[in-house]
Formats: C-alpha cells, sequence, structure tokens
C-alpha cells in the first residue's frame, strides 16, 4: 500500500500540493467497515490508522525534499478486464470521451470530484448545468466538457447513506449514466467512485456495486462498443476496485 499511495502522489503534482495544503493536519482515513487496520472507524474512532501514517510520512517527504517531477501518464490505465479499466489519474485529465460527474442536486458544483471538475472545465459549465432544472438521486443528465479533455461530462447524483434503497440507487447512477452514453453516441466513459465521498457511502460497499452494475450493464449491452474507466485517486478504492475486477 505504502508503494501505491507514493506513486499515486508522486506522479500527480496537483494531488501532492493538497496534501503539502494540509499543513500539520492530523490525517485520519475513516471507514464504516472495520477494516482497522488501513483506518479509524468512525463509529468507534479505534484503528491503526496506517494509511493516515503513510500521508503525514509522505507529506515530510514533500516538505523536506520537494514534490518530484511528474512522470508519463501512460501506465496509469490498466486493463481490459471484461471490457472494464481502472485508472488512478485525476478524473480532469481523462481522454475519455465523457467523465462522469458526482454531482449534488442542484448540478451547480460542490466539493471532492463535483468541484474539481467544474473547475477544470471553467465557468462555462456551471452555466449550463445552472439551465438543467437540478437532478434527482440516480438520475443522469449530460452537458459539454468544454475545457476539459472530455467532449462530455454526465452529472448524476448518488444516493447518501444510509438512505433507503441506497444500493438499488447507486446502481441506477451507473446505469443511467452509461445508458445516456450510448443514447449520445458516446463509446468511452471513466467513473469516478460515486457517493463514497461526502455521501459516505461505505467503500467496499460501493465498489462492489459499481463494478457488478458496469459488468451486467456491457453483458447486457454487448453489441455496443463501451470502454469503461474505473477512476481510483483514493488507494483504498484503487485496491478494491482492482480485487472486484479480478473476482469476475
Amino acid at each position: 500500500m505504502e508503494q501505491v499511495v507514493y506513486a499515486k502522489f508522486t506522479q500527480n503534482p496537483t494531488l501532492a500540493q493538497d496534501l503539502l495544503d494540509t499543513g500539520d493536519k492530523n490525517l485520519k482515513e475513516g471507514n464504516y467497515w472495520k477494516d482497522v487496520y488501513w483506518g479509524v472507524d468512525i463509529r468507534t474512532g479505534e484503528g491503526e490508522n496506517n494509511l493516515g501514517k503513510i500521508l503525514m510520512a509522505l507529506r515530510n517527504d514533500f516538505r523536506k525534499n520537494g514534490i518530484p517531477e511528474a512522470e508519463s501518464h501512460g501506465d496509469f490505465l490498466k486493463g481490459p478486464f471484461e471490457g472494464m479499466y481502472i485508472s488512478d489519474r485525476d478524473i480532469t485529465l481523462s481522454d475519455c470521451e465523457c467523465i462522469v460527474n458526482a454531482a449534488d442536486k442542484s448540478l451547480l458544483g460542490g466539493s471532492g470530484v463535483d468541484g474539481a471538475i467544474l473547475r477544470a472545465a471553467g465557468p462555462e459549465l456551471r452555466e449550463e448545468c445552472s439551465k438543467l432544472g437540478g437532478c434527482r438521486v440516480g438520475e443522469a443528465k449530460i452537458t459539454g466538457g468544454y475545457r476539459l479533455k472530455a467532449e462530455y461530462v454526465i452529472h448524476t447524483v448518488g444516493p447518501k447513506y444510509p438512505t433507503e434503497n441506497c444500493q438499488d440507487n447507486l446502481a441506477k447512477s451507473y446505469i443511467n449514466s452509461l445508458n445516456l452514453a450510448k443514447k449520445h453516441g458516446i463509446h468511452s466513459i471513466e467513473f469516478p467512485s460515486i457517493s463514497t465521498g461526502k455521501f459516505s457511502y461505505p467503500k467496499k460497499e460501493a465498489c462492489k456495486t459499481a463494478v457488478k452494475t458496469v459488468y451486467n450493464w456491457l453483458r447486457e449491452n454487448k453489441d455496443y462498443d463501451m470502454k469503461v474507466v474505473f477512476c481510483c485517486v483514493d488507494p483504498k478504492i484503487f485496491e478494491l476496485i482492482y480485487k472486484e475486477l479480478n473476482s469476475i
């Protein structure tokens, strides 16, 4: 895990700078699934927090030695796993035709992936989003990509955890995004880990639902050429998605 974290941050200067910007803050990886080796159970406060310790050690290294120059992103993409790929690069750098934004209901931007995509795409994207009338949980809406490499952005609202029908609504976010991409003749799409940020969906369960849902969609639409990439900037999510893809 230490090597994965180091590679991810040294190959992404923006992410490395974000780590430096945390200053002397104590970094903790919180979780719901009782993985007390890597993180801290947010209900009990118990755990070894090894991921947090790795990040703080890496932060000290950057502070002392500076941020290394980024290497080529060519080896970031792993796969295919039954038509699916995994990447640990910034989704705003994706060269897929379309990227998916894990949005809130207003579609007007927020924190995490949502804010990063809107900032990278420029004010034109926010202006178009303001005309869409928001988006309900599980639904998906499409816009242009503007200043992004991706031609399109599909915005979907994942479920907050825990709420009724969480798993069904999370699956709908992936299915409706893929259906919308197909409707617009899109043949490559990159997903973030929907709902695992501020919406607090347990990462292990979310990753399992994501891979299973996309896999089933690809099988049901085998006559349509679609490349699906899972963007996993979070090393824990990378590990979980990778395991799910290898278990297919």
